[in-house]
């Protein structure tokens, strides 16, 4: 029999990262769930916070619709309609953004 020390090891976190199989002891669970500790360059993620955030908030930006960038006169808010817009989609994303469309859609009566 060996005697090991009970003082953890130090961790080189200059290395490469662990394959799965040869995590450090405690990162099992980590390497079961996929992480391996490497960034992955997926761009899903960026793609989707793009389509729900960043496509929306740009819509209202350029759009000639979009409103005023100043408060209306007598007005005692300090900001205008576009600004109010891009807080909406800002706070709320696509449901921000639906609510800008449709009450840009003309009404039928």
């Amino acid at each position: 029999t060996s005697t090991q020390s009970s003082t953890p090891k130090s961790v080189n976190l200059d290395s490469k990262p662990c394959a799965v199989g040869d995590a450090p002891p405690g990162w099992e669970t980590l390497a079961v769930f996929g992480y391996s500790g490497a960034m992955s360059h997926d761009p899903t993620p960026w793609l989707i916070l793009f389509a729900l955030y960043g496509a929306p908030f740009l819509h209202i930006l350029l759009s000639p619709g979009g409103g005023s960038w100043r408060p209306p006169p007598g007005s005692r808010c300090p900001f205008g309609p576009r600004v109010g817009w891009l807080v909406m989609v800002l706070i709320l994303g696509p449901i921000g953004w639906l609510m800008f469309v449709l009450r840009r859609a003309p009404r039928r009566h």
